[in-house]
């Protein structure tokens, strides 16, 4: 739970100065390309963090509570490389197009809480209580 809270901290900080920061007009020939590529980008990051944590095939000499963890942070990570690349594009771009890009993947980011059935799915267990 440390390292996603200190995911969501950081993107959170990055966002709040996002929205400070004030670095000029945006240049008309990047706005389209990197709202393209944040909404692609965001879009494939967010089922990419679903989809492929759970897959990755445990490691021989990796115990499934380290493996649980690296599918974690990998999810995580994902999501919180298209936030902070949408939050790029608002700051470059100056688009509210680009802010809700990124609100929506901090909400993916947020929802990744490591709770004990996301912990079970990724440890490959179903229930570890019995």
């Amino acid at each position: 739970m440390v390292i996603w809270g200190a995911l969501c901290a950081a993107v959170a900080v990055f966002f709040a100065v996002s929205l400070i920061l004030d670095v000029g007009g945006p240049d008309p020939r990047v706005v389209e390309p990197m709202l393209g590529v944040s909404a692609v980008m965001a879009v494939a990051c967010v089922a990419g963090s679903r989809l492929w944590p759970p897959r990755i095939k445990q490691l021989p000499d990796v115990t499934p509570e380290q493996m649980a963890l690296n599918r974690h942070i990998i999810g995580c990570a994902l999501c919180e490389g298209a936030t902070l690349f949408a939050l790029v594009s608002f700051i470059v771009t100056h688009s509210t197009y680009a802010l809700a890009i990124a609100s929506f993947c901090f909400c993916a980011l947020l929802a990744l809480y490591p709770t004990l059935e996301r912990w079970n799915r990724l440890l490959g267990q179903v229930d570890l209580q019995r």
